[in-house]
């Protein structure tokens, strides 16, 4: 079993990936976060919003979450400054 800080050595192996089917992404966030930062429970929600930004941004199509509104809005969020960059890009 892999504990925190070695689920994080997979997510770069998303980026690039060719594989057709989407690329899903679990990890128990609220360990690792604890595990990172050191934090009780009730203060990892920006561990937990980080570790999910990063998966996806990592290229994860699917990413499991306990906290399913805050991840949204972060997604939302991060999803609209990305396409804000890359329409400036362009």
């Amino acid at each position: 079993m892999r504990t925190g800080v070695q689920a994080s050595d997979i997510t770069p192996r998303y980026s690039g990936s060719s594989n057709a089917r989407p690329a899903p992404f679990a990890t128990h966030i609220r360990a690792f976060s604890a595990t990172v930062t050191g934090k009780p429970v009730e203060q990892r929600l920006a561990g937990s919003l980080a570790g999910a930004l990063a998966a996806v941004a990592h290229g994860a199509a699917i990413v499991r979450v306990h906290d399913v509104a805050a991840t949204r809005q972060g997604l939302a969020i991060w999803s609209a400054m990305h396409s804000q960059d890359t329409q400036t890009a362009t």
